[in-house]
């Protein structure tokens, strides 16, 4: 029977209503819910295939289906019943406490998991165990802007709401690039945009990304040197008399000693330091201070940095300076990267914080907590942060990680520490819901979780609403919901260590409910919500008190702040640079980012073929400027080293990065890329994606890790010897990917092609002719043995092509490559399209023949949703007519639908539109 399901995305901060449809036991499909308030029936690229991390295959080939346990390092792990391996973790965590104290055990936890959830986490922790060692991935990336709104305004409460992109006049996007990273909340800026084209849009970043070209003036700083631009805008505010005296008076402290320090921070001196000119920022303080109402958007730009808090305090100096807060369209407006960061900092699941926005530092706090929990008392002892909890481990320290719903041994800085870590502790537990993360690799335990679809509890996003998750579908296989996992050894530890019954939870709405009650009479309060009251009236925002009609959708609108005498702060930090610097032997400053239709470390969104056709493959960016003095060019591969280790990457040049800076993307782990750092100090070591070169150092204040920033070598490799493959079959992707590190370089991606079909390719090098077993290896994994392979092989020069055709015999089935780079390349084309093998007869398997007719290069993907291509784009526009760009646009989407569905690729069809004149003649 086919039902429909209200849910919440999964994927980012913005909480995106869906409706899940659904057949039995399967997920059939999503679209966005149009009661939602946070997206009223838009999706991005990635929300619109949620259904498609759920099919038969990934259920059968990803997910973690059954318990499972290790003997011994390096094993195949074994599955087991729940009822050993819960009695299992019991025994393991109660003995390492009894002989090492409760705080060689640690938890680091997700932005991912439920509110539930990470109630049910932090009770385990703090009221069982008797740790403050809990931890989540939301330290890498929002716990400077926790901390940058407890200092300026009291409470970690972003003041601001999605309505405000609609009222607002001036868009201030420090950091951020919601072109990509928060597409549906971009497609609201740009519907505003349309209707009040007046309003002015302030774009500060790096690099000239979708979001930048989009605004009215972009300021493409010097990584790392926000606050000096920020002091430097308040220093011309000041001196133009722009500040609202007023205001600052009635509502705030500390402005005299700021207004010193910034005195030095001329705008000369600002525009200097930032690299941009001093026109632009004096432009840029005018339209924030004089626009009737000014909102600013920020995210892991001004986060994840060693400076992050101070970035943060820095941009709300600037809020309050001005007075650009507490009504309609006004804001510093902080971006969420996870769907439930929101809901971890609420429930107080990161070491330094407790339940109710309270601080674990404080006595009356842990007090008020402990008499909610019914414990004596909690631990005093202060909990390691993501990055302090895995340096201990490292040193022997932790002696036990219980790891849920995230992946370190990807996305945690210095990779080489973090295995180390891993390898070092006596028990690491992953509560996870793919079988196939780095993680996996490491864990004595594996515990299968339910993940999107499967679950009940509650998130909340960016602007603190509150949305229900429900199931659609029972979990596959045993898996299991997350707070029923912790529940159940919870009860097994009470047992063991003499504790009295705190785990009796039934159904999620009970952890839900002891959640609400931490809330009461705090900034946050929900005691007037319910579960009822959520199904009933749909989403809702905090603070939502007893006895109240409505949340609160702006938070200080009576100029009352949550600090102690109600006025807001001031904070006087100064300019820093960043911890790395580049020098001679590091010259280029590497930052990282998302990619459009990619999340995190791919472990869900790297399921979907379809996800990976807008870029499909792993490159370092670098300005075209710099790579002729280097001897570099386009498609090179390239080692990047930093002072902590070492990844290869194809080059390609892009102008939206500035000279000396290069880019890659966040998500590429050893799941993708890796090879072997044959060139470095850890020669034959497997590299360990882009996080193996990134920087751990993190900012005082917020433990957050400067992930943006690394001072890095570019040097051009010689890896002669090639070796690519591709073939139609969905559960290749394991094997293939097994064998990466047998190469000096390669990557693996799943692929999706005509007609439905789903398959893997992958592109390798080598500095020395590749050994006959590792080719036949890799054949092996590809499926091309047997009789039916076409065969082509010269042992003197190193060739060979392996050539599997379909059952009929009309398309290629599988290919194996192996030869200098491109050569053969069109027969990866020929696979990819799906083409008729017949016209290219006895070329197949010639080394030095081409194809028999043309095969253009594929041309890149610009719309995800109707896979249109760039030529096909602008094919279409050249016959479009018309001198007006918005007439243009609206008959390229009527003649190929691109832009018109989820709408992620609408700031690259604008730029197309500009870029392609028409070729029709009057």
């Amino acid at each position: 029977m086919r039902q429909e399901t209200r849910s919440t995305c999964p994927y980012c901060g913005v909480g995106c209503g869906v409706i899940i449809e659904s057949q039995g036991t399967q997920i059939t499909g999503v679209r966005g819910d149009p009661d939602h308030p946070a997206n009223f029936g838009r999706l991005c690229s990635k929300g619109s295939t949620l259904h498609l991390t759920a099919t038969p295959m990934v259920l059968q080939t990803r997910r973690l289906l059954q318990p499972a346990l290790r003997a011994a390092r390096g094993t195949a792990a074994e599955a087991v019943g729940w009822t050993q391996v819960n009695t299992h973790i019991a025994e393991r965590l109660a003995a390492i406490r009894a002989e090492h104290g409760p705080d060689a055990i640690g938890f680091y936890i997700s932005g991912q998991l439920l509110t539930e959830d990470y109630h049910a986490f932090n009770k385990l922790a703090r009221a069982l165990i008797g740790t403050n060692n809990i931890d989540s991935n939301s330290r890498l990336c929002m716990s400077s802007a926790v901390v940058g709104y407890k200092q300026s305004l009291g409470a970690d409460a972003p003041p601001a709401c999605y309505e405000d992109l609609e009222q607002s006049d001036c868009l201030f996007i420090a950091g951020a690039n919601p072109a990509w990273a928060h597409p549906i909340l971009f497609r609201r800026i740009e519907d505003a945009r349309l209707k009040r084209p007046q309003m002015k849009i302030i774009v500060v970043d790096p690099r000239r990304t979708e979001s930048a070209e989009f605004a009215d003036l972009h300021l493409q700083i010097q990584p790392g040197s926000d606050v000096a631009l920020f002091q430097g805008l308040l220093h011309a505010c000041i001196w133009e008399g722009w500040i609202d005296q007023g205001f600052i008076a009635a509502h705030t402290e500390g402005f005299a000693e700021l207004k010193a320090l910034v005195r030095a921070m001329t705008p000369a001196a600002a525009a200097r330091i930032c690299g941009i000119q001093e026109a632009d920022l004096l432009q840029a303080a005018q339209w924030f201070a004089q626009s009737p109402a000014s909102l600013s958007l920020y995210c892991m730009g001004l986060n994840q940095s060693t400076s992050g808090t101070a970035k943060n305090t820095a941009l709300i100096n600037l809020h309050l300076a001005t007075g650009q807060i507490g009504r309609p369209g006004a804001g510093p407006f902080s971006l969420t990267g996870q769907p439930n960061a929101m809901g971890g900092r609420e429930t107080g699941g990161m070491a330094t914080l407790l339940p109710g926005h309270r601080d674990p530092a404080n006595a009356a706090h842990r007090a008020e907590i402990a008499r909610l929990w019914q414990v004596d008392a909690l631990p005093e002892t202060p909990g390691k942060t993501a990055i302090e909890l895995f340096e201990a481990a490292a040193r022997g320290e932790i002696k036990a990680l219980w790891i849920a719903c995230t992946n370190p041994a990807q996305s945690l800085p210095e990779q080489a520490l973090v295995r180390r870590a891993l390898e070092r502790c006596e028990l690491v537990i992953l509560q996870e819901a793919f079988a196939d993360t780095a993680t996996a690799a490491y864990a004595d335990v594996l515990l299968p979780a339910a993940t999107w679809g499967e679950k009940e509890g509650t998130v909340t996003n960016s602007e603190r609403r509150i949305s229900r998750v429900r199931a659609a579908v029972p979990p596959p296989g045993s898996a299991r919901a997350d707070w029923e996992i912790v529940r159940d050894v919870a009860q097994l530890l009470e047992k063991r260590l003499g504790a009295p019954r705190r785990f009796g939870y039934e159904r999620p709405e009970q952890l839900w409910l002891e959640h609400r009650e931490a809330t009461r009479g705090r900034d946050l309060d929900i005691t007037g919500l319910s579960y009822g009251l959520l199904d009933s009236a749909g989403p809702q925002q905090w603070p939502f008190p007893e006895g109240a009609g409505a949340g609160q959708a702006r938070l200080y609108q009576d100029l009352r702040f949550a600090t102690p005498d109600g006025r807001a702060r001031f904070i006087s930090q100064p300019f820093k640079p960043a911890r790395d610097r580049a020098d001679a032997k590091h010259p280029f400053v590497l930052s990282t980012g998302r990619l459009r239709d990619q999340w995190h470390g791919m472990s869900r969104s790297g399921v979907v073929p379809r996800l990976f056709g807008h870029e499909g493959a792993p490159l370092l960016r670098m300005n075209p400027q710099d790579m002729p003095r280097r001897g570099l060019k386009d498609g090179d591969l390239v080692r990047v080293c930093s002072a902590r280790g070492a990844l290869t990457l194809p080059l390609l040049g892009d102008a939206a990065i500035a000279p000396a800076q290069a880019y890659v993307a966040m998500h590429w782990g050893q799941e993708f890329v890796s090879g072997r750092d044959s060139e470095g100090r850890s020669e034959g070591q497997v590299l360990l994606g882009i996080n193996a070169i990134t920087q751990p150092a993190f900012c005082p204040d917020s433990r957050q890790p400067e992930l943006k920033f690394a001072a890095v070598d570019i040097q051009r490799l010689e890896l002669p010897w090639r070796l690519s493959g591709a073939v139609w079959d969905e559960q290749a992707g394991v094997a293939l990917r097994a064998l990466l590190g047998e190469l000096d370089y390669g990557h693996c991606v799943p692929v999706a092609g005509p007609e439905g079909r789903q398959g893997w390719s992958f592109e390798g090098a080598s500095a020395s002719p590749l050994l006959p077993a590792l080719v036949e290896r890799f054949a092996a994994a590809l499926g091309l043995r047997g009789a039916s392979v076409l065969r082509y092989a010269d042992t003197r020069r190193g060739r060979a092509r392996l050539l599997k055709l379909d059952d009929g015999g009309q398309t290629l089935h599988g290919l194996l490559r192996v030869g200098e780079a491109g050569e053969g390349a069109w027969l990866q084309a020929l696979w990819r399209e799906a083409a008729a093998v017949a016209p290219h007869g006895r070329r197949l398997l010639a080394p030095e023949a081409g194809p028999a007719q043309d095969l253009a290069p594929r041309s890149p993907q610009v719309c995800n949703c109707f896979d249109v291509s760039e030529a096909r784009i602008r094919g279409q526009l050249a016959q479009c007519a018309g001198a007006d760009p918005a007439e243009r646009l609206r008959a390229l989407q009527g003649a190929l639908r691109c832009g018109t569905q989820c709408g992620s690729c609408l700031p690259a069809l604008r730029r197309l539109v500009d870029a392609t004149p028409c070729e029709l003649t009057a």
